[in-house]
């Protein structure tokens, strides 16, 4: 089996990241309805980056894109992994100040009034009340934006190793 068409395939690289991402969504939906960990604001933006990873990974493994689709395809997975690093980075921060010195981490109520409608802006506001500079819970001395960090630098790598290839 050659590896173009096997196990080390482009094809069957963007099904590994697609099949991690889900994977990572899912212990995340384990954290909030199984342990009652709520997710903070900037939890909900690393699952968008996972499910956008994700996505990207899973429309690329179906399209199996050749010439300049492997670079759009691999463009993108960089991209949304790096607005991944981005907020799992600025939650570690957070999470490193001293107790009681960390600014709040989601947008204000005025910000959502003026971009939301009231009633979904409401439910925005009580639906996640996590803080993110809370320690909820950790594995091998690494928090959960610490683990997502690393998958995320982890996945702008392989991101920018399709976009080399």
């Amino acid at each position: 089996m050659s590896h173009a068409n096997g196990i080390f395939s482009r094809r069957a690289f963007y099904y590994y990241i697609a099949i991690v991402c889900a994977l990572l969504l899912g212990a995340g939906y384990y954290f909030e309805y199984v342990m009652d960990l709520l997710p903070c604001p900037l939890c909900v933006l690393q699952r968008l980056s996972f499910l956008l990873v994700g996505l990207t990974a899973l429309i690329a493994a179906i399209h199996h894109p050749a010439g300049w689709g492997r670079f759009i395809y691999g463009g993108l997975t960089t991209f949304f992994a790096f607005s991944g690093v981005i907020s799992a980075g600025r939650q570690i921060w957070l999470q490193g100040l001293p107790p009681g010195q960390a600014p709040a981490c989601g947008p204000g109520f005025d910000y959502l009034v003026s971009t939301f409608p009231l009633q979904e802006a409401i439910e925005l506001i009580f639906m996640r009340s996590g803080e993110c500079a809370e320690v909820q819970w950790e594995l091998f001395g690494l928090s959960m934006p610490g683990w997502a960090f690393l998958f995320f630098v982890g996945f702008c790598l392989l991101g920018l190793f399709q976009l080399r290839k």
